[in-house]
């Protein structure tokens, strides 16, 4: 890692560029072609957040103040996030280190490896710190991709390779606006509210074909990442918060029935079944925090009961694609019907 010695943490940033993603403002000390430019004045009083990519310290912390250990498959640590003074450390192993002040409000990158690429760093910044943030602000969010259709939102849950990303492209494809393709922001009034995340879906490299869309217009996400992001897939992207019309979980049809492979189905799930799915999916800075952990599960429990979710059974099998579409816009058109 490049690092000097250890400070605190500073609020100013001299030069910044302001964007706009997942209802707040990014002030960033270099530029993020991944988000729009903003310049529109931010609302809610924890919205906006500084970040200094350019900072070269060193953040020591104490093994016991570790609160969260993340692997990857292989069973190789990923993530350390841990207090230190005056905030808290993410070490993203062999990658880099950011900062987070106590507050949440300022991230700093404050320790980088000589390997890890500018597209690396931007990832691990908008959607593996950021998201995480989010949280430790307040805010509600979950690990899912959404689209809007007709102004109204629905949303995919599942774990990788479910096929979120290519159900929400193969959406915008035929009209949808994608609205995130990673985190998303919910809120509640008399309905649910999603706050979109930021324009361009991620592909596997068999969703190109299947898609019909051309790779070489897409753009590397990060270093060993096989997924690329596809810009233009995110043409009529909207920051504005939607109405969360349905959440579907993706469930993939499984290879000992037939049946499930060849036709794509909808299932009700519970109450119980949907607030296990939702808190699975939820991003939690500090899981150890019994007090944010409470007020995430009654957050939980008003959305399952106003926006029940529905288990989508997706066949595997590219071609169809455009049964699963038809599946979903047969349910939200009913759905609308009894407002």
């Amino acid at each position: 890692m490049r690092c000097t010695a250890s400070r605190p943490c500073a609020l100013d940033i001299p030069s910044v560029t302001s964007y706009e993603v997942y209802g707040i403002r990014i002030a960033s000390d270099v530029v993020l072609p991944e988000l729009a430019p903003n310049s529109r004045p931010c609302v809610d009083a924890r919205a906006t957040l500084l970040v200094r990519l350019n900072v070269e310290r060193r953040i020591e912390f104490d093994p016991n103040a570790i609160f969260l250990r993340t692997d990857d498959p292989d069973g190789s640590e990923w993530l350390v996030c841990a207090r230190s003074i005056g905030g808290y450390l993410l070490r993203f192993a062999g990658l880099a280190d950011f900062f987070v002040n106590q507050a949440g409000d300022v991230i700093e990158c404050c320790g980088v490896d000589d390997k890890t690429s500018p597209e690396t760093l931007r990832h691990l910044l908008l959607d593996a710190v950021v998201s995480r943030v989010l949280d430790l602000k307040g805010f509600e969010t979950i690990h899912a991709t959404a689209v809007s259709i007709d102004g109204t939102a629905c949303a995919f849950l599942g774990p990788t390779g479910a096929g979120k990303s290519t159900l929400a492209a193969n959406l915008a494809l035929a009209g949808a606006s994608l609205l995130g393709d990673d985190c998303l922001v919910l809120s509640l009034t008399d309905t649910v509210l999603l706050t979109p995340g930021y324009a361009g879906a991620r592909l596997w490299d068999d969703s190109f074909d299947a898609l019909s869309v051309d790779s070489s217009r897409s753009e590397q996400v990060a270093d060993g990442n096989r997924k690329r992001r596809v810009p233009e897939l995110g043409r009529g992207f909207t920051s504005e918060p939607q109405r969360l019309k349905r959440i579907y979980r993706l469930v993939r049809g499984e290879d000992d029935d037939a049946e499930q492979i060849r036709t794509p189905a909808l299932e009700d799930m519970s109450p119980g079944e949907s607030f296990i799915e939702l808190a699975a999916a939820s991003y939690r800075f500090n899981p150890t925090d019994r007090v944010r952990n409470l007020h995430k599960f009654a957050f939980f429990e008003k959305l399952v009961a106003m926006a029940p979710i529905r288990r989508l059974i997706v066949p595997n099998d590219f071609a169809m694609l455009p049964a699963v579409r038809n599946l979903i816009l047969g349910d939200l058109a009913r759905e609308s019907s009894k407002l």
